[in-house]
């Protein structure tokens, strides 16, 4: 054995337990320390289950009030249903306005065509096919109502409004009739409308 022999004052001296770290806690410390983290748990967890309470309770609050919306919810669907209908309802009337100002546009160009002697009885447009039906007089010559419609048809081709929209016109048929001592020719003109 080895004896150690230690000649410095005590102040001078290595302490066996080093000063600032961590030795053995001894059980005075341990006793305000384990209460003081116990007790620092304790808040912690009866803070968050307060805070968990607190949430389920808005949520709760946010679900019935949502609830009580919910016929309002149901008024506004059914609003905006008759919205969509009336609006395209809308939207199908204002392309028929639109469709009725260039049939207007048409029927001028057919008025201003029509030469004297020759009237309409019949306009129909049916799946892209445009029918006149007319009848036309000729006081002075036998032959003269042929002149007449072949001149209408060269009205109606040179019009840059009614070619725009139609191609093709052709004189179907003609036929004679008598009414008192006049010659009348019924005729049909058809036509067909242009493609966009």
């Amino acid at each position: 054995m080895m004896i150690e022999i230690n000649l410095l004052p005590d102040e001078l001296k290595k302490s066996k337990t080093p000063s600032g770290g961590l030795g053995k806690p001894d059980v005075k410390t341990l006793l305000y320390i384990v209460p003081v983290v116990i007790g620092i748990l304790l808040v912690t967890h009866i803070f968050l289950a307060a805070t968990s309470v607190f949430k389920n309770l808005s949520l709760a609050s946010l679900n019935k009030k949502l609830s009580r919306l919910d016929p309002e919810k149901k008024k506004l669907e059914g609003f905006f249903k008759e919205y969509s209908v009336a609006s395209a309802g809308a939207s199908a009337a204002t392309e028929l306005l639109g469709g009725r100002v260039e049939w207007a546009q048409e029927l001028n160009s057919i008025s201003r065509a029509l030469p004297a002697g020759v009237w309409l009885n019949e306009l129909s447009f049916q799946d892209g096919i445009l029918t006149l039906r007319g009848s036309v007089i000729a006081v002075n010559k036998e032959k003269e109502e042929v002149s007449i419609i072949n001149k209408f048809i060269s009205n109606l081709k040179k019009d840059k409004d009614f070619i725009a929209v139609f191609q093709g016109l052709e004189l179907s048929s003609v036929n004679r009739r008598a009414i008192h001592s006049f010659e009348v020719s019924d005729f049909i003109l058809t036509g067909r409308e242009k493609t966009k």
